[in-house]
């Protein structure tokens, strides 16, 4: 697949096969190099597609398929965790885009179902008896909606490496000050 005397043309047959995934597809050898590049954690794939051209030249469209593998990245690692583990990663990414806005139940299994991850049934049960050293780690906030408290975000950040986000979250009244 590294081949770098294959011309743009060159289709690449890229496999990925992981617990919860299995893609095959064939691409051409530009974005052939930009997966490799995504996988194998390179963060400039402008040197690879020029082979050797300066990296200051026309590069549209390099970033594209960044905020969706921003998501992989972070659950690919998760895939054979427990189901309650699963849920307060769900809800830890959830913190990482949208800060401490309120999250629904259903929101975190659609989530999870995106990204291929074994959540538990009882989602509500599992938010609201998660503790850490005897502190909570969510609030519920309505029916079916839950807030982490500040446990709950210091953990995400400890265990998660993740910041408090700032993107304002869609369609969320709760947010209005």
């Amino acid at each position: 697949m590294q081949d770098t005397t294959q011309n743009a043309n060159t289709p690449f047959t890229v496999a990925i096969k992981a617990p919860g995934i299995d893609i095959y597809r064939e691409v051409d050898e530009t974005r052939g190099r930009r997966l490799i590049a995504i996988l194998l954690g390179s963060g400039d794939t402008k040197e690879e597609n020029e082979e050797g051209s300066s990296s200051s030249g026309s590069g549209t469209g390099k970033k594209e398929s960044q905020p969706s593998t921003k998501r992989e990245e972070f659950f690919a690692p998760l895939q054979n965790n427990k189901p309650s583990d699963n849920a307060l990663a769900a809800a830890a990414y959830h913190y990482a885009q949208y800060g401490s806005a309120e999250f629904t139940v259903d929101e975190m299994r659609v989530l999870a179902e995106e990204v291929g991850i074994t959540i538990p049934e009882r989602l509500d049960m599992t938010y609201g008896q998660a503790k850490r050293k005897g502190n909570s780690l969510f609030r519920r906030s309505s029916r079916g909606a839950y807030r982490p408290t500040v446990h709950g975000e210091s953990f995400f950040k400890q265990t998660y490496k993740v910041a408090k986000g700032t993107t304002r979250k869609p369609n969320d009244p709760s947010e209005s000050n």
